[in-house]
């Protein structure tokens, strides 16, 4: 598995729903990738000019928003991750 450094994260982006609200199927031609992913592992932080190290907002495990451009795509293990700045998270959702 990857460790990221610094303030970077990997994360795992989740499959886009199939359906609708109101219940129609989306083609997979049609569908639009998830901006929704899953924080797989973290790096230590951010260190200041000062030299202070600044912790990561997120975790692993969190549920998180992306941003348009989701970062760096790794293939390993089959699997498809992104490397991304802990900057680029826009928002980490609580309800799911």
């Amino acid at each position: 598995m990857l460790r990221p450094l610094e303030d970077r994260i990997v994360v795992k982006r989740l499959e886009a729903k199939g359906t609708t609200d109101g219940g129609i199927v989306i083609p997979d031609q049609a569908k639009k990738p998830s901006r929704k992913a899953k924080v797989i592992r973290v790096g230590k932080g951010r260190v200041l000019d000062n030299g202070v190290l600044v912790e990561p907002l997120v975790k692993e495990g969190d549920i998180v928003l992306m941003g348009t451009n989701p970062g760096v795509e790794i293939k390993s293990n089959g699997e498809s991750y992104f490397i991304v700045r802990e900057g680029a998270v826009l928002a980490v959702i609580e309800d799911e």
